[in-house]
């Protein structure tokens, strides 16, 4: 299967926000985003210079199945945090979001001067676990919410 990556358009962004309402993403993936014009109004602000976030959108072939990006970039200490979703999930569990990611960092080091990613997950997201120890990424902290557990995980660039 081939996998690319595009730049995001605003139809992207408003298909991933409605694709990110199925609670099973939603249960592997919380948002603080809580309605589409917040969504688009966080697209518009990562378009402006300097902005503290930059994503693609993943493509398996001719079919948009999720989002890639940087968020709470930190230009002086030279570190951001990444995070991925594959909302189609008839494409869960093909390794997908480890290519597409991978393609994704090698543009973030070519295009911004960062020395690390930092990524969290739940304890029982099994596939993100695999995807950020597939790149590279150790876990340096555990933590609790409530009654969900997390994972931080670092990747030096």
């Amino acid at each position: 299967m081939e996998i690319y990556l595009k730049d995001r358009l605003i139809d992207h962004v408003i298909t991933f926000y409605e694709a990110s309402q199925d609670p099973e993403i939603k249960k592997m993936f919380p948002s603080s985003i809580k309605s589409q014009d917040q969504a688009l109004a966080l697209f518009q602000a990562s378009k402006q210079p300097g902005a503290s976030s930059y994503g693609q959108v993943i493509y398996c072939g001719d079919t948009y199945i999720g989002d890639v990006w940087i968020y709470a970039i930190d230009r002086q200490a030279k570190h951001a945090m990444i995070s991925f979703v594959i909302f189609d999930k008839s494409y869960w569990g093909r390794g997908l979001a480890s290519k597409a990611s991978e393609l994704f960092i090698s543009k973030v080091k070519e295009d911004y001067d960062l020395d690390k990613l930092g990524a969290f997950t739940f304890a029982d997201n099994l596939g993100s676990i695999g995807v950020l120890s597939h790149l590279g990424f150790k876990c340096v902290d555990t933590m609790t919410e409530g009654d969900r557990h997390s994972f931080y995980y670092v990747v030096d660039l």
